[in-house]
């Protein structure tokens, strides 16, 4: 049998694949380069990162049956399409929430410390101490929208700088949910944004969740509010935002997920000239060493699994 990967992955990941079946890494992203190369190569399952898989994609692949997402987030596969072509789709629910949720965390912090822009007037050789005033996080509210792994795991990293957390998730229906030694209070999406001093999003971009975050939504924050979204670029309307800051609407936000990725950067984009209210990272929330690998293990074992087996084990939400 053989795995397609559109773009390669940890060693131990491929290690593992190579022990089962022919492999090849298609290395691209680009819709037309990788649906020749899927015709000709002809795969069993195709491992997905930030490529599309697309009705056309999954059309030019007639043995194909898994789709595994490299990752959490599966808004790049048209699930639906492949459902109905009895294609299963997998992700990785749980291997990336220490580094996500350690990397939210550092997005908290910076923005707040002012952190980034300090640095980059200290390399520029200006020294201008009075011009960065920045804000504590102890006594503050921290806002979770997304209460899964994540957001849980945010809040028992938190617990000990002395925030108070609320939270808001639909599909979650007790009161208070238990993190760690903490707790979250659940609320409604309004009385989350208006008490909230920071606001952390950790939710998947759906036909509920596409702009959750818009002009609406900003003007019932506190002005002196934050937002940080390290989920997906959807969630948040990027107009809006722009706005939202330069009108001073909100204190400030940082992006580690955009509408459109790869994030375009022009001398004249609105957001890059925010400069101190805004920071701006390329999508590396679970970019790291340990969590690539535990990612690239799990996809690995699941498709080794479901190819011997008929049925992975990792299956997302629609086949469940």
């Amino acid at each position: 049998m053989r795995v397609l990967l559109t773009e390669t992955m940890d060693e131990d990941g491929l290690s593992l694949l190579r022990n089962h079946f022919e492999i090849h890494i298609a290395n691209t992203t680009e819709k037309e380069k990788l649906k020749i190369i899927i015709e000709k190569f002809s795969p069993h399952a195709i491992i997905a990162k930030l490529a599309n898989i697309t009705r056309e994609i999954i059309d030019s692949a007639p043995h194909l049956k898994i789709i595994a997402k490299h990752g959490v987030g599966y808004d790049n596969i048209d699930v639906n399409y492949a459902k109905q072509k009895k294609i299963y789709v997998t992700n990785v629910p749980h291997d990336n929430a220490d580094s996500t949720s350690e990397f939210t965390i550092t997005l908290i912090l910076a923005l707040l410390k002012k952190v980034t822009v300090a640095d980059q007037k200290m390399k520029m050789g200006i020294w201008q101490r009075n011009e960065f005033l920045g804000t504590e996080i102890m006594g503050k509210t921290l806002g979770i929208v997304g209460v899964g792994f994540i957001g849980r795991k945010i809040a028992e990293k938190l617990a000990g700088f002395g925030l108070r957390f609320i939270g808001y998730d639909p599909y979650v229906k007790d009161n208070i949910v238990k993190a760690g030694y903490t707790e979250i209070q659940m609320l409604n999406f309004d009385d989350l944004l208006y008490r909230s001093d920071i606001i952390t999003i950790h939710t998947p971009l759906t036909s509920e969740t596409k702009n959750l975050f818009n002009k609406n939504s900003f003007e019932k924050m506190k002005s002196t509010a934050y937002l940080i979204n390290a989920a997906r670029g959807g969630v948040v309307n990027e107009v809006d935002l722009y706005e939202s800051l330069k009108g001073g609407r909100i204190a400030g936000a940082a992006l580690d997920v955009y509408e459109t990725e790869p994030f375009v950067i022009e001398p004249h984009h609105p957001l890059t000239n925010l400069h101190d209210k805004i920071i701006l990272t390329p999508h590396i929330a679970a970019y790291t060493r340990e969590a690539q690998k535990k990612i690239a293990i799990t996809v690995a074992e699941d498709i080794i699994y479901g190819l011997k087996n008929g049925i992975p084990r990792n299956l997302v939400g629609e086949f469940r």
